[in-house]
């Protein structure tokens, strides 16, 4: 057992030019949700570090597709989401 769960941090990015491989950390982040929400909110204590990209605002002229865009605005999203969802307990992201 390593311990109780402070801090989590998650980032993603393009390993390849397949479109449906860059949404795959959308619903795994879900899952991290989960299972770090129901580790540090008993406790009102802990800290989430998602890392996303300006690509998440701004579309880039020399993308080849839109999927590292779109990847990197479902964690800038999913991230305020989270935040909003827990800014009362003592955990922030």
């Amino acid at each position: 057992m390593l311990g109780k769960i402070a801090r989590q941090s998650a980032t993603s990015g393009i390993a390849n030019e397949d479109p449906q491989g860059q949404f795959l950390s959308g619903p795994g982040r879900s899952g991290v949700r989960r299972m770090i929400g129901g580790a540090m909110l008993p406790r009102g204590w802990g800290r989430v570090i998602n890392i996303s990209s300006i690509s998440s605002m701004v579309a880039g002229a020399h993308m080849r597709g839109r999927h590292y865009e779109t990847c990197k605005a479902a964690v800038s999203m999913f991230t305020k989401s989270v935040a909003a969802d827990w800014a009362q307990s003592g955990v922030t992201v």
